[in-house]
């Protein structure tokens, strides 16, 4: 027997909230009869048509197997299986609004399941350095509205971004 082979091979890839095509393809060498099965997690369980292209459609992050039966002329079987991870990175933060004379702690609400969170970076809207380094820091301003925006990355190299409105209000005066 000739061992099977299919591409991609344990893909990686990261979730935009519609749908993921992936086009699964025979590589194997020797085969006249290959048959696919598109969900590996109740068994192996092959039919349908034999074709060299198995196109997939994913409309949710997850993991998912898919398998690939090859049967050659003299009637060797080979069997290769891959695994599909989809990374979606869900990424938000607070607070929106701030009152002086107090420096504003963000706080990081993202995170992503499957492929985990490697970098970010922090965009204050006040034309100062963005902060790479804190996953919620602290930041000064002054009375204003300003755009700060959070970039996340994943182990994969996904991204994803939020921008939020800032409001800066003006000190609290209190007449008894």
């Amino acid at each position: 027997c000739d061992s099977g082979s299919m591409s991609p091979v344990n893909p990686t890839l990261c979730y935009n909230g519609g749908t993921n095509v992936v086009n699964w393809n025979n590589t194997s060498t020797s085969s006249s009869n290959s048959t696919w099965d598109n969900n590996t997690s109740n068994g192996l369980s092959f039919g349908g048509a034999s074709t060299l292209t198995n196109t997939q459609f994913y409309t949710s992050p997850g993991i998912y197997s898919v398998a690939l039966r090859n049967v050659s002329g003299t009637g060797c079987v080979d069997t290769v299986t891959s695994t599909l991870t989809l990374c979606q990175l869900n990424v938000n933060f607070g607070p929106p609004n701030a009152c002086l004379p107090d420096s504003v702690q963000f706080i990081n609400y993202s995170f992503d399941t499957l492929c985990g969170i490697t970098r970010w970076s922090w965009e204050f809207g006040d034309n100062s350095p963005p902060d790479t380094i804190n996953w919620n820091p602290i930041h000064l301003y002054g009375q204003g509205t300003y755009q700060v925006r959070l970039i996340v990355y994943n182990s994969n190299g996904c991204n994803n971004q939020i921008t939020k409105t800032l409001n800066v209000g003006g000190s609290v005066v209190l007449n008894y």
